[in-house]
Formats: structure tokens, sequence, C-alpha cells
């Protein structure tokens, strides 16, 4: 950071700069120089907390001036505020929670980022990066694993540090073994009466504008012999070969906007339906779908 106050004045003045009504004295990380009719204040390591009204005083035997400046310093948010909790843990999902960082640093939160840390593959796997609200459910776990999650909160001008949660959970049904049994019993029996549905059908893009694509598509042909009860929207970015969720809530309609995209960049998008059977096969979009700021949306060439 550099504050520069060009001046005129005879005898030379006094130089005085402050912040919030205390005086700055040059130290390891400001310096203050005075030089040919300018009086600069110089930070090189700027941080959150040297945001605020700043002044200069100038002053000598015949009087004195004073000019303020309010500086903002922009910068990647704090992290979220914790504990990251987890709770409704089930065979393949669980539900996240935390609080919003206690300080964006000079621009909203445009969304979290959700990772998932697998203790036997050793490796932190981003699960979405489209949640613009405090909480998340997981899905998608293997049944028996065990699980640490972390999010991060994003705005333009980067990602915070984690927070993460303080134990790690193992995805499986929160009941006493009689009851597991039961349920196992009940799960047997309902996927011998009910198939996962087939994918969803005539998937497709409707709307879209420089910077997000709307999907459209029509329910499965075949539901397996049980209620669609929810979609789930998956895309692949540019430059990645893994499929990130979409939509940071159950999909109940039949379409889907993905914003926070780019110009010029091909992604990849898919959709799969869910029943009492479980998820069903993904229906994939036959080509990457690029937006243009010009002419709107074209497909990539395979």
């Amino acid at each position: 950071m550099k504050i520069s106050v060009p001046f005129i004045g005879s005898p030379a003045p006094q130089v005085i700069f402050g912040k919030g009504g205390d005086e700055l004295k040059p130290d390891g990380n400001t310096q203050i120089t005075v030089k040919d009719g300018t009086a600069e204040l110089i930070v090189p390591k700027v941080k959150a907390g040297d945001s605020g009204l700043y002044s200069c005083t100038l002053k000598n035997d015949l009087g004195q001036e004073t000019v303020q400046m309010k500086v903002v310093v922009v910068d990647k948010p704090d992290a979220p505020e914790g504990p990251l909790e987890v709770s409704e843990i089930k065979p393949d999902s669980c539900l996240l929670t935390w609080k919003p960082p206690k300080n964006d640093n000079g621009a909203p939160i445009s969304n979290y980022i959700i990772e998932k840390f697998d203790t036997k593959k050793n490796q932190w796997q981003k699960v979405s990066s489209f949640c613009r609200v405090p909480f998340y459910e997981v899905t998608g776990l293997d049944e028996g694993a065990e699980y640490k999650f972390r999010v991060s909160a994003e705005n333009v001008y980067g990602q915070s540090v984690p927070l993460e949660t303080e134990k790690s959970i193992i995805a499986k049904n929160p009941f006493s073994k009689r009851r597991d049994l039961f349920v196992e019993l009940r799960k047997s029996l309902v996927h011998e009466l009910v198939d996962a549905p087939q994918a969803p059908s005539n998937l497709e893009i409707g709307s879209q504008t420089e910077n997000s694509v709307t999907l459209k598509w029509d329910k499965p042909r075949n539901d397996g012999g049980s209620k669609i009860t929810a979609y789930q929207v998956e895309i692949k970015r540019p430059d990645s070969d893994i499929w990130e969720i979409a939509n940071d809530y159950p999909i109940k309609g039949n379409d889907f906007t993905v914003d926070n995209l780019y110009t010029g960049k091909p992604y990849q998008f898919r959709v799969k339906a869910k029943n009492a059977g479980g998820w069903g096969e993904y229906s994939t979009l036959d080509r990457p779908v690029t937006l243009k700021p010009d002419s709107g949306m074209y497909f990539s060439k395979k």
C-alpha cells in the first residue's frame, strides 16, 4: 500500500501520518518518506487489519493542514466460522453445517468449496464448489468408510483457509445392531422389489447467459417401480477429470441452472435420478458446452 500526498510549503513542513487518531511511526513494515514535495506512507505487506481512516498532517511555523483518506484493503475471506458439524450420518451421505466467515475482507462470499478426505485413499477430493449457503448434504459416500471434511469460503480475490472437522466419521446407519439388521433386511426387500431408475431422458440445454447454463430433462422412461425423489447435476470443469456435484440442494424439478462459469471454456454435464432403490444411471450431454459472450452458447467439437 502506498499513500502519496503532494504538497508545497516553505519552510519545509513536518510530516505526520496517522491511522484512527494514532500517529504512525516507521517500523519493519511501515515506511515514511518525504522527497521532492511528496510525502509517502508505504506498507509493503498489507493485511485486512490495515483498513481504516488514515491522515497526513503537514505543519511548520506558519500553520498546519491535515488531509484524511479512507483505505479499504480487499483480500480473500477469513475461514468459515466453526465448528464444522456433521449430522444425519447415513451409509451414503451426511449433512455438514458451519457459520459464514466473520470477515469477507471487502468482497461478498460467492461460494463455499466442500472437500472430503477418505482415510483409505489418503487424499482430499473436491465434492462441490457451487455451495452458496452454510450447509451442504454430501452424497456418494461408501458405506463403512471413514471420512473427514473441510470447507473453504471464496470471493473474487481468492479462497480462504479451510475449516476442518474436529474428528472423522464413519458412513453408516446411526442405529443399534438390532436396528441395523432390521434396516438392512428392509433395504434388501426394497431392492428386490424396486430397481434404481433409468437415466433421465431428453437431457438438453435450455436458456443460457455468458456465465451460466440451464439444463433441462424429462423423467426417466422407467422409474424402477418407485417414485423419483430427487435429481443430481454434475459438472466436469476444463482440465479436470473429476465430476463435481453442481447442486447444493436436492433437485425436485426437471431443470437446474449452473452458474459462475467462464466464457471460452468447455464444460461437461450429466444428470441422474434417485428413487427408493438408490441413484440410477447418468444421462450425459454428448458434447462439451462452451459459452461465448458475443453469440451465446455453442457445442465444442468432440
